[in-house]
């Protein structure tokens, strides 16, 4: 029990820290289609 808790909470980071990567991915991706379409539109 202690060594799968112990796992856990070491694998707990990474899972944050990816899912944090994934959303300034998302938002820079977004920001840069929206901007290519302002472009676009005038």
């Amino acid at each position: 029990m202690d060594k799968k808790n112990s796992l856990f909470s070491s694998f707990m980071p990474t899972l944050t820290s990816y899912f944090g990567f994934l959303l300034v991915a998302l938002t820079i991706t977004l920001v840069i289609f929206i901007s290519l379409n302002k472009i676009r539109l005038i």
